[in-house]
């Protein structure tokens, strides 16, 4: 049964009221507005309005206990345009308190640190389950993330199997041949083989394969790849599928990331929400 107006009146009208005693600008798209959908769910508008993540509104940094990944480092912000500077949460500037240039920074963040809030930031490296951050996997349509050393070990054997494939299939079979084995195996994967950008992505592909066939001959290699060169070749792709944030430790898949966490006042309590309006 469709909600009555009346009902949802008095939800607006406190919205009006929340926005205007924050001396704010309603949101003419309501549906996109967290603080409506926060009313609308029961929950009490804080005392200020809280940072923003990635131009979002981030209740939780200021409401939950517990930690928050944030998927990229702090770094410092002072440019002569901006209004503040300190360093950059979330696309946010924060107010550094301590440890600026080093892996554990106290922070807090203008109208709640009169307040007395103050949150701790710090580098650490954490499990693959314990990230939210992931890496895709490509080679089992069963697994979506690549959390373990031995997932990690199997993609990239998965893409040097298929390199040394295509070389040898370059070998073997013409331009217009590979094109269309190509467009035939995008298709049982379930995409579109008459896309023009499936196409224009196989073109490529293929060229790339025949140069790199070329080059190899040239270089009086044989056009198959030996085991060796396939072993080589899923080690660089480790290499490039870690990067700088993923490492290997003790036979476990870990992520360089960054934790942050409120650490005063211990406990949100009524006093940190707005009680009339």
């Amino acid at each position: 049964m469709p909600q009555s107006s009346a009902a949802v009146d008095p939800i607006l009208e406190r919205y009006r009221s929340v926005v205007a005693k924050a001396g704010a600008q309603e949101n003419q798209i309501l549906s996109k507005s967290t603080l409506f959908h926060r009313l609308k769910e029961g929950k009490e508008p804080l005392l200020l309005p809280p940072p923003l993540a990635n131009s979002y509104p981030w209740h939780e940094v200021v409401e939950c206990d517990g930690r928050h990944e944030l998927f990229d480092e702090p770094y410092v912000w002072d440019v002569e345009w901006a209004q503040r500077s300190g360093v950059l949460i979330c696309q946010d500037v924060w107010t550094v308190l301590s440890g600026l240039g080093t892996q554990e920074l106290m922070v807090t963040y203008p109208g709640w640190q009169e307040l007395g809030f103050v949150w701790r930031v710090w580098g650490c490296t954490v499990p693959a389950d314990e990230t939210k951050a992931s890496l895709v996997c490509w080679h089992r349509k069963d697994v979506q993330r690549l959390n373990t050393l031995q997932l990690v070990r199997a993609e990239c054997a998965a893409r040097a199997n298929e390199w040394a494939r295509w070389l040898n299939l370059s070998s073997a079979l013409e331009e217009s041949q590979l094109l269309d084995l190509y467009m035939f195996e995008q298709s049982n994967a379930g995409l579109s083989a008459r896309s023009r950008l499936h196409q224009a992505a196989g073109r490529l592909q293929i060229e790339s394969h025949l140069k790199e066939l070329q080059l190899r001959l040239s270089a009086g290699l044989p056009g198959t790849p030996t085991a060796n060169e396939v072993a080589d070749y899923s080690r660089r792709e480790e290499s490039k599928l870690l990067g700088a944030d993923w490492k290997i430790i003790d036979g476990k898949l870990m992520r360089q990331t960054w934790m942050m966490e409120r650490i005063s006042p211990a406990k949100i309590g009524p006093e940190h929400y707005m009680s009339d309006y």
